[in-house]
């Protein structure tokens, strides 16, 4: 009777612990425990050979349900982290299969300088750093606001009454360091516009090409071109920059087909 009531209580613990569990588990470990019952249920019947089976099976409910707890356990952390399988392995990409360009040099840029002169071989075009006591008087007749106002249209600055505004616009042009002013020199004629570099970001390697003014005298000619070259190769060759900007007015149809001309690509507007 005793083994009985062991056997039982048993085999309620094990219920109650597949109702929580998957079972697969439990079942094959429950017919293992069973069997050694019945071996040792079958093997006397005395009232001593069935106290002794009454503690032992009573440890063995104890270890077992102990048992099962951990494997649950055990099981519980695997399904939360699980290894990667041969399969997920193998499917992780192979970084020395994917595609990658050319290394490209991270030193920084050079900072352009109001000091650099740009002369375009067999011709008279000459860019240097802007110069108010040079250059106001000799560009006024170009750019003043009497009969040069269309060229201020899609310009910060609004066009100069007189000499003297000038002279204060180009000085305070002149001392910038971002944008850094140059006046753009025709041998023969003198200061025919102006242009910058601006928006620098040496580490980035960026720089932009703008506050473009060119007079009549330029505009649409091959000295222009010619300009806009000089100015190019400087950043790309000598101050090592990797990308020139050009931003206009969205409405400035000269501007965008001169950019467009020199090569350079539409890429959005900035609104």
């Amino acid at each position: 009777m005793k083994s009985q009531v062991v056997l039982d209580v048993l085999l309620s613990c094990v219920h109650r612990e597949q109702d929580q569990t998957s079972g697969k588990y439990l079942k094959i470990r429950f017919l293992v425990v069973l069997n050694f019952l019945e071996i040792c249920l079958g093997a006397s019947s005395s009232d001593t050979l069935l106290f002794y089976y009454h503690v032992v099976l009573s440890r063995l409910s104890i270890y077992f349900l102990v048992a099962v707890h951990c494997i649950d356990f055990i099981l519980s952390v695997s399904a939360l982290s699980p290894l990667p399988s041969s399969t997920a392995l193998e499917m992780m990409p192979d970084t020395a299969t994917q595609p990658v360009g050319a290394n490209v040099a991270t030193h920084p840029a050079i900072r352009p300088s109001p000091r650099t002169v740009l002369q375009y071989p067999g011709s008279a075009v000459t860019i240097r750093g802007m110069s108010a006591e040079e250059d106001a008087k000799n560009l006024f007749p170009l750019v003043n606001a009497q009969h040069n106002a269309s060229i201020w249209t899609y310009m910060f600055d609004d066009p100069p009454e007189t000499v003297e505004e000038l002279h204060q616009m180009m000085s305070t042009k002149a001392q910038a360091t971002d944008p850094v002013f140059y006046t753009i020199d025709i041998d023969g004629v003198g200061p025919v516009g102006w242009a910058s570099l601006m928006r620098v970001d040496e580490k980035q390697r960026v720089v932009e090409l703008g506050h473009i003014l060119l007079t009549k005298h330029l505009q649409r000619t091959t000295d222009s071109t010619r300009v806009m070259y000089l100015f190019l190769q400087h950043a790309f060759e000598t101050l090592g920059y990797r990308r020139v900007e050009w931003k206009c007015d969205a409405l400035n149809a000269p501007s965008r087909r001169a950019a467009q001309r020199l090569g350079f690509q539409y890429e959005g507007i900035f609104r």
